[in-house]
C-alpha cells in the first residue's frame, strides 16, 4: 500500500484529534473533581497501599498518567506531599493508566463502537456549555471530550495504513531476531511516546496499528517502550521543580526502567502466557492462532499492559524505600541561592494546592525576615571598634532576598487570582499579597536602620547605652511578635486569635518605643551629639514604622484566622 505525504498528514492529525479529545476529557473531569482533590490528597499517608491506590483512582478518573505524575511532582514541589508518598502514588498511576487500553479496546475497536455515538452525545452536552451552573459546564466538557476522542480513535484507526501480506512478512522477518528484535520495538514506543507526549496517544496509535495487522507481541513490545517514554514528561515538569520534585520524577523512571527490564528477560512467555490464559478462561480467541482476530489482538494487548503494571507494582512496592534512598543519591541537596522551593506553573490549575504552596513559601519568607532581625540585634550590640560591616552586608544581602521573594509570591498569587476560585480562596489571596507587602516594607526598613546605625558607627560615634538598650528593647520585642506571625503559618496548626491580639497590643505599648532613662540622662548631659540625637528620632520613627507592619500582619491573620491545611 503507498503511504504518502497527505496520509502521514491525516494520521498526525487523526492523532492531534485524538489527544485533542483526551485533553479536553481529562481537563473537564479534572475541573468536576478539582475542589476535591485536595481531600483525595489529604488520605494519602506514608501507608504505600493508600498511595498505590490513589494513584490509581486519580488516573482511572482523569485517563491521563502524565496529567498524574506531573500533578505529582507539582505536589512534592509544592511541599503537600513527601517524595515517599509521590513514589506509591506513580505506582498507582502506572496501573491506572492501563485503563485507556481496555476503553478503547472494549468500546473504540470492539463491535459495539462508541464512535457511533459521539455526535448524539455532543449534541446531549452542548447545551450544558451555556448552563448558569458551573459544574454543568464542566460535565459539558467532560462528555465533548469523551465524544472527541472516540471519533479521533475512529480517524486514527482509518488513517494507519493496513499492512500488506509482503509488509506483515518484513514484519515478521524484524522480529525472528528475537531478544534484538524486542529491543528494537521497545525503543521505537519510547520515542513515539516522547514524540506524542502521551502515553494515552502512544497506546492507541499502538491498538491501530494492531487492529490494522501489526502482530501483537510487537505491539507489545511498543507498550513496553511506552512505559519508559511516558517518564519523560514528569521529568520535564521536575526542571523547574525543586530537589524532591526532581527526586520524584526520577522514582517514577527507576521504577519503569526495572519494570521494563524484568519484563524484556520473560517476554515471550509472558505474551504468549496472557494470550493462552484468556483464551482458556473463555474469554477471546487467540491471537498467535488468528491473527486476523482484531477484538483479540486488541484486548490481549490491553491485558498485558494492566498484568505487567500489576506485577510490577506488586514487586516494588516492597523497596519504596530503597528506591527513595536511590533518588537521593541520583540528586543531592544543593546549597543553592535563594531559589522559591514550592511555587510551580504547574500546581496553578489546582488552585486550593497553590494556596497552600504559597504558605508554604511565606513560611520561608518569614525566616528570611527573622533573620534580617537577628541582624540588627547583632548590629546594634556592636562598639565602633567592632567589625560592623559583615553584618550589614547580611542584612542588604537578606534585603534583596526579601524584595525577591515578594516579587515571586506577589506574581504567583496574582496568576492565580486570575482562576475560577470560590469567595474564600480568593480573600485567602488578598490577604498572602498584603502580608508579602508588609513583609517586603519591613525589609526595606530594617535595612535602612541598619545603614543609619552602621554610618554612625562608622563615624566614630559612641552609641550610648541607655540608647543602645532602648534599641535591643525594640528589636527583641518586635522579633517576639513576628515569631508569633510565624507560628501562625505552619500548616498544621489553626490561628490562635487571642495569641494574635495578645501580640497586636504589646506593639501597641508606646512603652517599647521609649527610651531608657539612662539615654535621658545623656541627652540632658549634652553627652550625646546633636547628628547622634537625630539619628536616633530617624531610628525609633522607623522602628515604629516596622511595628505598624507587624501589626498589620497580626490583624489580617486575627480576622481571617489560617486553618490547618497539613497533608499527613
Amino acid at each position: 500500500m503507498q503511504f504518502g505525504f497527505l496520509d502521514l498528514l491525516t494520521l498526525i492529525g487523526a492523532l492531534g484529534f485524538f489527544i485533542f479529545g483526551m485533553k479536553v476529557m481529562s481537563e473537564g473531569i479534572q475541573k468536576i473533581a478539582g475542589n476535591r482533590l485536595r481531600q483525595i490528597l489529604s488520605s494519602i499517608t506514608n501507608n504505600r497501599f493508600t498511595g498505590v491506590l490513589t494513584g490509581l483512582g486519580i488516573t482511572s478518573l482523569i485517563q491521563s498518567s502524565s496529567a498524574t505524575t506531573v500533578m505529582i511532582v507539582s505536589f512534592v514541589n509544592a511541599g503537600l506531599l513527601s517524595l515517599r508518598q509521590s513514589i506509591g502514588v506513580i505506582m498507582g498511576a502506572n496501573i491506572g493508566t492501563t485503563m485507556t487500553a481496555w476503553l478503547i479496546a472494549l468500546l473504540g475497536f470492539s463491535k459495539f463502537s462508541i464512535t457511533s455515538y459521539s455526535l448524539p452525545i455532543i449534541a446531549i452536552a452542548f447545551p450544558l456549555l451555556f448552563a448558569r451552573n458551573q459544574q454543568y459546564r464542566y460535565l459539558s466538557e467532560f462528555m465533548i471530550g469523551f465524544a472527541l476522542l472516540f471519533m479521533g480513535l475512529g480517524a486514527l484507526k482509518d488513517s494507519v495504513p493496513e499492512l500488506t501480506v509482503e509488509q506483515l512478512q518484513d514484519l515478521k522477518t524484524l522480529a525472528e531476531y528475537g531478544f534484538a528484535s524486542t529491543v528494537l520495538f521497545v525503543a521505537i514506543g519510547t520515542v513515539l511516546t516522547v514524540v506524542v507526549q502521551s502515553s494515552s496517544a502512544a497506546m492507541a496509535l499502538t491498538l491501530a496499528m494492531c487492529a490494522n495487522g501489526l502482530p501483537v507481541e510487537l505491539g507489545a513490545a511498543i507498550v513496553l517502550g511506552e512505559n519508559i517514554g511516558t517518564t519523560i514528561t514528569a521529568n520535564l515538569a521536575a526542571i523547574i521543580g525543586n530537589s524532591n520534585a526532581k527526586r520524584s520524577a526520577r522514582a517514577h523512571f527507576i521504577f519503569n526502567i526495572f519494570g521494563v527490564i524484568w519484563m524484556l528477560l520473560l517476554f515471550n512467555w509472558f505474551v504468549h502466557g496472557i494470550a493462552g490464559i484468556a483464551e482458556s478462561l473463555g474469554w477471546w480467541g487467540n491471537p498467535f492462532v488468528n491473527p486476523d482476530d482484531q477484538e483479540a489482538t486488541t484486548r490481549t494487548l490491553a491485558l498485558f499492559h494492566t498484568t505487567f503494571n500489576i506485577i510490577n507494582t506488586s514487586l516494588l512496592f516492597w523497596f519504596v524505600p530503597l528506591i527513595e534512598r536511590a533518588v537521593k543519591k541520583m540528586v543531592p541537596d544543593k546549597k543553592e541561592k535563594l531559589s522559591l522551593k514550592y511555587l510551580s506553573s504547574q500546581v496553578l490549575d489546582t488552585p486550593e494546592m497553590a494556596i497552600v504552596a504559597a504558605r508554604n513559601e511565606i513560611i520561608r519568607f518569614l525566616e528570611v525576615c527573622r533573620k534580617a532581625f537577628d541582624n540588627l540585634d547583632e548590629l546594634t550590640k556592636k562598639s565602633k571598634e567592632d567589625n560592623f560591616n559583615k553584618v550589614l552586608k547580611k542584612i542588604d544581602k537578606q534585603e534583596s532576598e526579601i524584595n525577591r521573594y515578594h516579587k515571586e509570591i506577589t506574581k504567583f498569587l496574582v496568576k492565580l487570582n486570575q482562576k475560577p476560585l470560590n469567595k474564600d480562596l480568593a480573600k485567602r489571596i488578598q490577604q498572602f499579597i498584603s502580608i508579602s507587602n508588609n513583609l517586603e516594607n519591613i525589609g526595606d526598613l530594617i535595612n535602612t536602620l541598619a545603614i543609619s546605625y552602621g554610618k554612625s558607627l562608622s563615624e566614630g560615634i559612641t552609641i550610648p547605652k541607655g540608647m543602645s538598650d532602648s534599641i535591643s528593647k525594640f528589636v527583641s520585642t518586635t522579633k517576639s511578635q513576628l515569631k508569633t506571625v510565624y507560628e501562625q503559618f505552619k500548616l498544621d496548626v489553626e490561628s490562635d486569635i487571642d495569641e494574635l491580639w495578645k501580640a497586636h497590643d504589646i506593639l501597641r505599648e508606646e512603652e517599647i518605643f521609649n527610651l531608657e532613662p539612662e539615654a535621658y540622662q545623656d541627652i540632658e548631659n549634652n553627652n550625646i551629639p546633636m547628628e547622634m540625637g537625630i539619628e536616633l528620632a530617624k531610628f525609633m520613627m522607623w522602628a515604629e514604622q516596622i511595628s505598624f507592619k507587624v501589626m498589620n500582619i497580626l490583624k489580617s491573620l486575627a480576622a481571617n484566622p489560617l486553618k490547618p491545611e497539613s497533608l499527613d
